[in-house]
């Protein structure tokens, strides 16, 4: 709920857009709200497609008219204020035990929809000024960030793709996909869950985070071959459900862990309580501390691990460093940033 992607801040614009697709009258109100009750199925489910694939192509994600909103309306309430707001304020069921987590990989998948919905749709792929400029505010943009100044795009830059910058390598996109994986793993669900977990444990101690770090022999959803395989979003469902996936014996038993640990969690509120046994292979999972930032690695082998946030530049850190020297990587740096700033005094 703390991902900005998530809550859908356009949602009267988005909603008229989608009704004269589906060929409602706009006005007055009361036979626009009739018309959307009445109209048939197919035919708002299309024109919700259609906005869609518009969306995308103008580098959105194509959530809007479907994402939940903040209701300002209606009888029956739910979502009354900014989520963030309403959690800090502690305005929500505070009495409630959760247990967060996120996949190794989630970037992929995020980076798989910009790719395939805006950059090639756009004929940017081969653009390299594209990746060297633009590409971080359109992940950013995609996943419903703005930056008007240019500001944030730039410490991202900074954070996930100094590598890139430091040897002259900003432009080239197979050399840019792991710290543009990171950035969308972070932006899509990897930053907004952790700090839900964090900003929770001020009401109620029993906030639990994991990290699926385990790379199985398939994935639930495919992403383009350009792309790094990966841990990739929805992977646990594999090993918490049964599906027709012929698992060998290290799936199998992770799988076991697994529904031990979120069926205990059902039935205590707490994955691994004092005083039940769990399986072999299961250590003490504590809840999130602002001391030590705990969290539960799950992979063939469990660990307890310190501070989520070191995980957000995981593609970057598994892909190892570069080697540089320091002559080259400021003449890099200072090349890359003054071309930049020369770019954006001319467009402006």
């Amino acid at each position: 709920m703390l991902a900005d992607w998530a809550v859908d801040r356009n949602s009267t614009k988005h909603g008229y857009v989608i009704a004269e697709l589906a060929g409602c009258p706009l006005e007055p109100y009361a036979d626009l709200l009739h018309c959307l009750r009445s109209v048939d199925v197919k035919t708002l489910r299309d024109a919700q497609y259609y906005f869609s694939t518009n969306d995308t192509l103008n580098g959105g994600l194509g959530f809007g008219g479907q994402s939940p909103i903040i209701q300002t309306a209606g009888k029956v309430r739910y979502l009354t204020d900014e989520p963030r707001k309403l959690i800090e304020s502690g305005n929500y069921h505070t009495e409630a035990h959760l247990m967060f987590g996120a996949n190794e990989g989630e970037g992929i998948m995020a980076l798989d929809m910009t790719l395939n919905l805006y950059i090639r749709p756009n004929d940017l792929e081969n653009d390299t000024n594209f990746w060297k400029y633009d590409a971080v505010r359109v992940v950013m943009g995609a996943l419903g960030i703005r930056d008007d100044t240019g500001a944030l795009s730039d410490a991202l830059t900074t954070k996930y793709l100094g590598y890139a910058v430091d040897s002259c390598q900003m432009g080239n996109f197979t050399v840019m996909i792991p710290g543009l994986v990171d950035i969308a793993g972070t932006l899509f669900l990897k930053a907004g869950g952790w700090q839900t977990v964090l900003l929770h444990t001020k009401y109620n101690p029993h906030a639990y985070w994991y990290s699926f770090d385990f790379l199985g022999k398939v994935s639930l959803i495919g992403a383009d071959e350009i792309l790094p395989r990966g841990v990739m979003h929805a992977d646990e469902i594999m090993y918490l459900f049964t599906m027709p996936i012929p698992h060998n014996e290290t799936e199998k038993e992770l799988g076991k862990k697994m529904i031990e640990v979120w069926t205990t969690f059902a039935t205590y509120g707490d994955p691994t309580p004092a005083g039940v046994p769990m399986r072999e292979g299961i250590p003490h999972w504590p809840p999130y501390t602002h001391e030590k930032k705990e969290f539960m690695a799950i992979n063939k082998y469990w660990s307890v691990k310190n501070d989520y946030t070191l995980y957000y530049t995981v593609t970057v850190d598994k892909a190892g460093p570069r080697i540089v020297s320091p002559e080259t990587k400021q003449e890099c740096a200072s090349a890359y940033w003054e071309s930049k700033k020369k770019r954006h005094n001319t467009k402006a």
